[in-house]
């Protein structure tokens, strides 16, 4: 184990350090060797402690790509960027009993690979990594995309297991749609929709995530379900959208009527009063003109348990901060300041979170406040070798809402790259 090993502390101190890709719930064994400054290297530990790789926090509905911080890959993997899959990359193997799994709390799942001519048969498990739930075969015409639903599950906390059986040369992951009541966050038109009628997808620069679908016929609904105490819907307005009603719950009466027509503005809201918190559905129905379109949705209400991006609607910036994209960094990118006294605040509700953000040799010393935002609670110091997705985690914290802020002290710059919520 070579990644993310801590730079040693003076003599007598205690070390630490997390050791991440393991499989779920398989056990492993542990020994280390010391090494002096010639290099001389010692004999193994005596001790072997072992400890069982802890399933990683389930994610809610949504649509996951295959760079997913909740996939594990056992074996041998690699990715590949082309502009056929879902955000233009998947993972894949050429070994025959490498595995993907990904734990997840929802109710259904459907998978999304590649069919092609080079790809073979992959087993899929659900909770019972003994008896496969289907087989699929991957190899045919190209297809980007391709899918397989599962059958409704109990609603609740599931793994689902990938495992290439035969056949082909190769089989890869794409993505994931985990269905179940959305959770707080932003979500594009495409993910946990359910589309009624003739809807299409447009792709430009003006929309959330460069695309929206939309509908020429009237009548035609779009629904979608959530858990929250607010909505926001983001659409297109422009001279040639007409009008649509939105609904909640109720699909008889509508709680808004929106007339569209207008100069261009992109990623045009409207807002719901507020909601109970509860699970709810709307629904937006076209009623005339020419076009209506679905951009995005936000749901509001509190930040539960799961792992939240730089970019999640969550986090509030104040001061001077940029996006940056690598693929190295949680869902390809992450947000950096360098002008100190900068922050970035996140509210959620838990008992634990682990703060993710790079180390490297131009970052500085940022501050971390928890509900306190005049005492901060540790200092970290990120100048070092470079390690991608370096993490702090809080000690335990009393069940309940709680403001976490990073504050830029000093240095050259420092990043937010995600934060996990337990």
């Amino acid at each position: 184990v070579t990644s993310g090993v801590p730079t040693p502390k003076a003599a007598g101190q205690a070390e630490s350090m997390t050791v991440s890709g393991l499989v779920p719930g398989q056990t492993y064994y542990f020994a280390v060797r010391a090494q002096d400054e010639k290099p001389n290297l010692g004999d193994l530990a005596v001790s072997s402690p072992s400890a069982m790789a802890k399933m990683p926090t389930p994610v809610s509905a949504g649509l996951y790509d295959d760079r997913h911080a909740n996939w594990t890959y056992s074996g041998t993997w690699g990715q590949i960027t082309t502009t056929g899959p879902y955000l233009k990359t998947f993972t894949y193997t050429a070994t025959a009993g490498d595995a993907a799994m990904f734990t997840f709390n929802g109710d259904k799942l459907t998978l999304y690979y590649t069919q092609y001519t080079n790809r073979g048969t992959m087993d899929v498990y659900i909770d019972d990594f003994d008896t496969p739930v289907h087989t699929i075969n991957a190899n045919g015409s190209l297809v980007w995309q391709k899918n397989w639903t599962s059958n409704v599950l109990p609603a609740g906390v599931h793994t689902v297991m990938v495992k290439y059986r035969s056949g082909g040369t190769m089989l890869d992951v794409d993505a994931i749609q985990i269905y179940g009541p959305m959770l707080p966050g932003m979500y594009d038109e495409r993910t946990g929709w359910t589309y009624t009628g003739s809807w299409a997808q447009g792709t430009t620069n003006g929309p959330y995530l460069g695309t929206f679908t939309y509908s020429q016929a009237a009548n035609d609904f779009a629904t979608f379900s959530f858990y929250g105490d607010q909505v926001t819907l983001y659409y297109t307005q422009y001279t040639n959208r007409g009008q649509f009603a939105i609904y909640i719950d109720d699909m008889n009466n509508p709680v808004a009527t929106i007339d569209a027509n207008g100069a261009l503005i992109w990623q045009k809201t409207w807002t719901s009063d507020p909601l109970t918190l509860a699970t709810h559905t709307l629904m937006v129905k076209h009623i005339s003109g020419t076009y209506t379109d679905v951009d995005a949705i936000l749901v509001g209400g509190p930040i539960m348990a799961g792992k939240y991006d730089n970019q999640h609607t969550g986090w509030t910036y104040a001061g001077t901060w940029a996006l940056q994209s690598t693929t190295n960094a949680y869902e390809g990118g992450f947000s950096y300041t360098s002008t100190p006294g900068s922050t970035a605040s996140f509210t959620f509700t838990g008992s634990r979170f682990t703060l993710y953000y790079t180390q490297y040799t131009n970052r500085g010393e940022m501050e971390v406040y928890i509900d306190d935002m005049n005492n901060p609670v540790t200092t970290i110091n990120a100048n070092g070798a470079l390690i991608w997705q370096k993490a702090w985690t809080s000690n335990t914290l009393t069940a309940g809402g709680h403001t976490v802020m990073v504050k830029y002290k000093s240095g050259t710059m420092i990043d937010v790259d995600a934060i996990l919520i337990e």
